[in-house]
């Protein structure tokens, strides 16, 4: 699940809806031996994909970065470690490169980000496992 947060609170799923890959006739399932193992490979696949770990992102959009000392927070609800980066960023003073940094008050379901330097940022944020 991927999914990108305005500013404004709103949430944008990335993902797109799954399409079979193959189309299944009457004929097809009629055939014992065919539907046999036309459902064995589907549960080969499920199982396959059960078994993969799939990080959730957020992607936080152009969230304002105050000056020195100012603290960020992402409520991420992931409730688990999380690895995070800074994918866009936009400085206050041209020139002037993104300083943030994990602040100790960040806990399972928020990260806090100490700030260094003013701009506006994007900062992908995803579960760790």
């Amino acid at each position: 699940m991927s999914a990108r947060i305005t500013p404004a609170g709103r949430v944008y799923q990335l993902d797109r809806p799954a399409q079979p890959d193959e189309a299944v006739t009457e004929e097809d399932v009629a055939d014992r031996s065919k539907l046999a193992r036309l459902l064995m490979r589907v549960l080969k696949n499920v199982a396959t994909v059960l078994r993969r770990f799939h990080p959730r992102r957020i992607d936080f959009e152009d969230r304002d970065v105050g000056e020195s000392g100012a603290i960020l927070r992402l409520t991420h609800g992931f409730d688990t470690r999380v690895r995070w980066a800074v994918v866009d960023w936009v400085p206050t003073v041209d020139g002037t490169r993104h300083a943030l940094q994990r602040h100790t008050s960040t806990d399972t379901k928020t990260l806090a980000l100490a700030s260094y330097a003013a701009g506006v940022a994007t900062v992908r944020v995803e579960e760790a496992g």
